[in-house]
């Protein structure tokens, strides 16, 4: 599900959109990254699990960075590095700032959380996908409600996603 939301946000805004989509499948394909699973040429986007600690996401993407001087797109399946370490985050980023801004390196992360939005603004991750919780929030009870009294709901019942760049980040969060 995130992967197929932050595609699309990002492909327009690289140079190679499709260079985004490859390193998008490359998380997705875990069978191939637990027969190679340690980050190499060729297998720079397996998937590397961080157990939602932010300080961990950081290391990973320290190690497949400097595994990959050439890769030029990561995504974050999850924005733990952002929110859960935001200051190395920064610190590992700065040094891409350039790159970030010209598009010739892209990072799409899931969630629009915590420090993620401000670390946007700075221009120091491509665009930021994420659910609404709050909108999650009230439409659960009134789906409950509604199955409750014999009523049809949607199936699926869509939230909406906030999509969160440089350029919108003082707007893009949807209360």
């Amino acid at each position: 599900f995130q992967a197929a939301s932050i595609a699309p946000v990002i492909s327009p805004v690289t140079s190679s959109g499709e260079r985004f989509r490859m390193a998008l499948s490359a998380t997705l394909v875990p069978r191939r990254c637990r027969q190679h699973p340690a980050p190499r040429a060729g297998h720079a986007g397996c998937p590397v699990f961080t157990n939602d600690d932010g300080a961990k996401g950081v290391q990973a993407m320290t190690d497949i960075l400097a595994a990959n001087p050439n890769l030029t797109a990561f995504g974050i399946m999850g924005g733990w590095p952002l929110f859960g370490a935001p200051q190395p985050y920064r610190d590992l980023m700065k040094p891409l700032a350039a790159k970030i801004a010209d598009h010739s390196f892209v990072i799409g992360a899931a969630d629009t959380i915590g420090a993620e939005v401000a670390i946007a603004k700075e221009g120091l991750v491509t665009a930021l996908v994420g659910q609404r919780p709050f909108e999650m929030g009230y439409k659960a009870p009134t789906a409950m409600i509604a199955l409750v009294e014999g009523k049809k709901v949607e199936d699926p019942i869509f939230t909406g996603l906030d999509e969160c760049t440089k350029k919108t980040a003082d707007t893009c969060i949807q209360k």
